[in-house]
């Protein structure tokens, strides 16, 4: 959205705190030029548009005693109420302070553009904004709507005073310094001045944290201070009026310079002559304390690249300022001793609330390490209770397994019982009966027979000997006769089937006449020649000639038997 400077286009007024918007918002909203005027669109009251629109019309007259604000005829947001269906929603948290700061090269958020587009759009006539916020951002809101923009500003050390009326201003420049985008001069003030980081999704709970924790004297004009040295540079830069608040009711002729400017973009019908801004005559010895943090801020922004001459103008724009009005002395006494007192107060505020923080800070702390050791304990104690549990666990298992394995000891024993008296009963059973053969044995050993054979047992033993004895000295003559009769009986067929009809009368010879025809090697196929001549030309297992006699009798048992059934 690019408004051109005619009529109707928006007016943007940029100051800080506590520099005299609110009269000149106030001018503007009085006059009968038909301008619709906001106050402080940025305000963190605005948050209620989204909830209770209703809030907004709380801030009235006591509220503007309270501020030394001039008597409104209506409530401060008394527009941002009109328009409450049409802003439902749209402000944020973080247009208040979070978003106080865009670099030149960005422009401003998609949400809080439109925003300001709702308010200029939806104005009822032409639209004002009175902006205490918007220093760090005054570019781009002129960018994104083009418009009308006022820089109004107030000299330095009167508007620090000022804005000791309350802790509201001191919290919300601590705020401002815990924007995103913080520029990097203004960081080194932040340090320098011991600003703490605040940040909390709820508005209330950071002003209360920043409350919390006020700054001494010195540091708190130093971080005023260079607020109001950036916001000078940053307002100046983008302002086509520019306007000392000051200068308006003591300066001779400056009230018309300032109207007159404000005809050339179309302004008119505001009336500025009851404007009265008071300016402290400070005595020589709070002029150097002043001057002296002034100084330092001064050398913060030579090291960071700004001008050292438009500083120098910018110190004789408000010497100048200093000299339009004076005090009366007797005033001045009364204001220079009151002004210790609130100097040493707030000193010693600040070193209170330093010293209750610290405190706080070192009982958290200790609440952390006694938390984190109770922590620490409840894990160790879980951990041990699980470690029991797992005990009682494999407790309960042992016991289950030395129940079984008693179980089976049980068993063990009572088979090993019956095992060993069965095998007792055994035993006695064995013993009776070797007792009964030995009782045997010595009765044969003793018996009648035992004793009139044993004369024949002799001969029978002898016999066996002379046997044998003949046996030896006969075979090696026998066996070469034996070789050569069984090989002519092989060559003669007849003869052959002769001899092995008898020999199968007799199964034991025949057998053995086998073993000698194989262990002398007689014949290759011995079992062919040697078969018996009822199974001669029939197909059988040539190897049954190689059975004892006896096998060979129960082999022709039990295929009688087999024939006989295969045959009924």
């Amino acid at each position: 959205m690019n408004v051109e400077k005619q009529i109707g286009s928006p007016i943007f007024i940029h100051s800080l705190f506590r520099s005299g918007s609110t009269y000149l918002f106030n001018a503007f909203r009085r006059s009968a030029g038909g301008y619709w005027c906001y106050q402080e669109p940025e305000n963190e009251l605005l948050i209620s548009l989204n909830d209770e629109p209703e809030k907004l019309l709380q801030s009235g007259e006591e509220t503007a005693n309270a501020l030394r604000h001039p008597l409104l005829d209506k409530p401060y947001f008394w527009e941002f109420y009109e328009l409450r269906d049409e802003l439902q929603g749209l402000f944020k948290k973080s247009f208040s302070y979070d978003n106080y700061f865009v670099a030149e090269n960005q422009e401003l958020a998609w949400d809080e553009k439109k925003y300001f587009e709702t308010l200029i759009e939806r104005a009822k006539g032409r639209p004002l904004l009175q902006l205490c916020r918007s220093s760090g951002r005054s570019g781009a809101l002129k960018k994104a709507f083009g418009g009308v923009h006022i820089h109004l500003w107030r000299e330095s050390r009167s508007q620090w005073w000022s804005i000791k009326i309350n802790n509201y201003f001191d919290a919300a420049i601590q705020l401002i310094y815990n924007a995103a985008e913080l520029p990097a001069v203004l960081l080194q003030a932040k340090h320098h001045a011991g600003i703490t980081g605040i940040h909390n999704d709820n508005i209330s709970n950071e002003f209360r944290m920043a409350q919390q924790r006020p700054l001494d004297p010195r540091s708190s004009y130093f971080a005023f201070y260079a607020l109001w040295l950036f916001s000078f540079f940053e307002n100046e830069k983008h302002a086509d009026i520019s306007i000392s608040i000051d200068s308006i009711g003591s300066r001779q002729g400056y009230q018309q310079d300032v109207l007159k400017a404000f005809s050339q973009y179309h302004i008119s019908d505001v009336d500025l002559a009851d404007c009265d801004m008071p300016l402290i005559n400070l005595s020589e010895q709070e002029k150097g304390l002043f001057f002296d943090v002034e100084c330092q801020v001064a050398e913060l922004f030579l090291a960071a690249g700004y001008d050292g001459k438009a500083i120098e103008r910018i110190e004789i724009y408000k010497e100048s300022v200093r000299n339009d009005k004076k005090t009366a002395v007797g005033e001045k006494s009364m204001a220079v001793r009151a002004r210790k007192i609130a100097w040493w107060s707030l000193d010693e505020v600040a070193k209170a609330y330093g010293a209750l923080v610290s405190y706080q800070e070192r009982l958290g702390e200790k609440v952390s390490e006694t938390s984190a050791k109770v922590v620490e304990l409840d894990e160790l104690a879980k951990s041990k209770l699980m470690e029991a549990d797992a005990l009682q666990e494999q407790n309960s298992a042992a016991e289950e397994l030395i129940s079984q394995l008693n179980r089976e000891l049980r068993e063990l024993r009572a088979t090993f019982q019956q095992q060993v008296s069965t095998s007792r009963a055994r035993i006695h059973e064995l013993q009776q009966r070797a007792n009964g053969l030995l009782a045997e044995k010595n009765a044969l050993l003793n018996s009648m027979s035992w004793r009139v054979t044993k004369p024949i047992r002799g001969c029978k033993e002898t016999l066996d000997w002379w046997t044998d004895y003949l046996l030896r000295k006969v075979k090696p003559v026998l066996v070469p006769m034996v070789i050569s009769a069984i090989r002519v009986t092989v060559g003669r067929p007849n003869l052959r089937k002769w001899i092995l009809k008898h020999l199968s009368r007799n199964p034991r010879l025949l057998a053995y006449a086998r073993r000698f025809v194989d262990h002398h090697g007689i014949l290759a196929a011995a079992p062919a020649h040697f078969s018996h001549p009822q199974d001669e030309g029939e197909s059988h297992d040539n190897q049954l000639g190689y059975l004892t006699p006896k096998a060979y009798a129960v082999y022709q048992d039990l295929k009688q038997t087999v024939d006989h059934r295969e045959r009924h």
